[in-house]
């Protein structure tokens, strides 16, 4: 009904909406946003992807040692929750900056 009368309002409380749509080649808008140095936005992700990968004068790398906590019972999936016996350790790991729920501790 709408294309064929233009009206918008097609019954009570339907209305159509009209939206606007991009279809633009990848390249090339790249290309004007180098030109123009707009809409450049980093994509950090596969930039840290890459920068493991190849060296890259401008970044800094360094290692960074991590305790691994093991869980409670080995072979119990990440997503179980430990009894209560393992609470306290869970307590005392945490003290000690642990993320019980990563299993990760920064070493200093």
């Amino acid at each position: 009904m709408y294309q064929v009368t233009g009206s918008k309002e097609l019954a009570s409380g339907v209305r159509v909406r009209e939206m606007t749509r991009l279809t633009y080649d990848p390249q090339d808008a790249l290309a004007w946003a180098i030109e123009h140095r707009l809409a450049l936005i980093l994509d950090s992700k596969t930039f840290d992807q890459l920068a493991r990968v190849t060296a890259l004068p401008f970044v800094t790398y360094w290692r960074e040692p991590q305790a691994t906590l093991s869980p409670c019972f080995p072979g119990q999936p990440a997503s179980t929750h430990c009894p209560l016996e393992c609470a306290a350790e869970h307590t005392r790991l945490q003290r000690y900056g642990a993320n019980t729920a990563t299993g990760v501790l920064k070493v200093q």
